[in-house]
């Protein structure tokens, strides 16, 4: 399972500085389960490959004989961080590594996860004084028209890319960005973790994903139904299906069936699946819940090192 925060899944593009921030640009690609349709192999691609097996995935650490890095800094086009080590995956389970498009891991969550503790690429700016404020923020755009995937922003958050006013939710554990969700609702009745459960907001994570168990009797109220190895739904009765709401410090987060569907297009064919997918954490780091992109496209977000906390508000597109 792959919680960190996958921000080289979008390839970086360009840098520009806005307030002393630093805004780097990210570009769109088709999905590996675009991909993976395309060539016929999706079906194979869920049968073979489980999420939560990439934290078994062996690493080291590259030094030279002289026990320095070998490469010791790290460039984002023009942002420099130096005396930043790597990570070299040596083993993988599974081939998804071998599918997906991007060439490695930028590890934005608390140096808890980091793999034998090599300090994070964030804190490492933070150290070397290269970002204003100790935070980064996340847009992702929802035109799948568009070249432009999004942007993140090192240093501070764009007002103009969110709506109303930010709401700070504190970080409940400092590991990944995991924060307290109140209840989850369909159509405003309270169907999931009705007591209170966790959740973590993850860019590394395409879909929203939760306890199996839960997730299997949300995608049955949705009307979605199994396809090789995902979730599928009508696209004729988007309209007809439920608004579904996360409620985080009394506020609520809905997203219509817009919102949590991805429409694809393969071979002259549209399809419509879920935007839900269901993973069992075993204790103690779980059961969570996960806010991924689907989330994030409709929730700008920002991650607040300095403060240990999270802001939320509707993204404006």
């Amino acid at each position: 399972m792959n919680l960190l925060l996958l921000l080289l899944l979008l390839p970086v593009l360009s840098l520009s500085l806005a307030r002393g921030l630093k805004r780097v640009t990210l570009t769109r690609h088709r999905s590996l389960r675009q991909l993976l349709r395309d060539r016929g192999q999706l079906s194979r691609f869920w049968q073979s490959y489980q999420l939560d097996r990439l934290r078994d995935r062996e690493v080291c650490t590259i030094f030279t004989q002289a026990n320095e890095p070998l490469i010791n800094y790290l460039d984002i086009d023009g942002l420099t961080v130096t005396n930043q080590e790597f990570a070299e995956s040596i083993s993988e389970p599974g081939r998804a590594f071998l599918d997906v498009g991007f060439d490695g891991v930028l590890g934005l969550a608390y140096p808890s996860l980091s793999v034998g503790g090599i300090t994070p690429v964030f804190d490492n700016m933070i150290a070397q004084n290269l970002v204003e404020l100790p935070m980064f923020s996340v847009y992702m755009s929802r035109n799948s028209e568009s070249s432009l995937g999004g942007e993140v922003l090192f240093g501070g958050f764009d007002p103009s890319r969110f709506t109303g006013t930010l709401n700070w939710v504190p970080v409940t554990k400092r590991g990944y960005w995991q924060i307290q969700l109140d209840n989850i609702q369909l159509d405003g009745t309270v169907a999931f973790c009705a007591t209170g459960c966790q959740a973590i907001v993850d860019t590394g994570t395409s879909l929203i994903t939760g306890p199996s168990k839960e997730v299997k009797k949300l995608q049955n109220y949705i009307g979605a139904t199994p396809v090789d190895g995902e979730c599928t739904v009508d696209c004729n009765n988007l309209s007809e299906m439920p608004d579904i709401t996360f409620t985080i410090q009394g506020l609520p987060y809905t997203l219509s069936a817009q919102d949590y569907t991805l429409m694809e297009y393969s071979d002259g064919m549209t399809f419509c699946s879920s935007g839900f997918q269901g993973m069992d954490i075993p204790p103690p780091t779980g059961p969570l819940w996960i806010l991924g992109d689907v989330f994030i496209r409709q929730f700008y977000s920002v991650f607040d090192r300095g403060n240990n906390r999270v802001g939320l508000a509707p993204a404006a597109h």
